[in-house]
């Protein structure tokens, strides 16, 4: 889950049905490396999952954690990300906080 700052980002959505980024990675260039993220909670959570097949600059399986473009992107954006998967994490990047 995401709490994306969203008075920086800009997003609109306050529908849980309507993507911020769609399945490709697209709709929302400020978070390109995630996909399909969604409103939980309007302005206080968010969620979503990484672009790795679709990716366009560096495919991989999606059951790899976000692509290092979409975690450097993501916290360009958020207040407070809690990542939630544990798959092959110990061959990603870390980076912690908003910058």
């Amino acid at each position: 889950m995401i709490k994306l700052n969203t008075t920086r980002t800009g997003i609109k959505s306050t529908s849980l049905y309507e993507t911020i980024t769609d399945n490709f990675g697209d709709k929302f260039p400020q978070l390109y490396g995630t996909r399909n993220m969604r409103v939980v909670l309007h302005g206080v959570v968010y969620r979503g999952g990484a672009n790795n097949v679709y990716n366009k600059f560096n495919k991989r399986d999606n059951k790899n954690p976000l692509p290092e473009q979409g975690l450097e992107n993501l916290l360009k954006e958020v207040s407070t990300a809690i990542y939630l998967y544990n798959n092959q994490l110990q061959d990603s990047k870390k980076s912690y906080g908003p910058r």
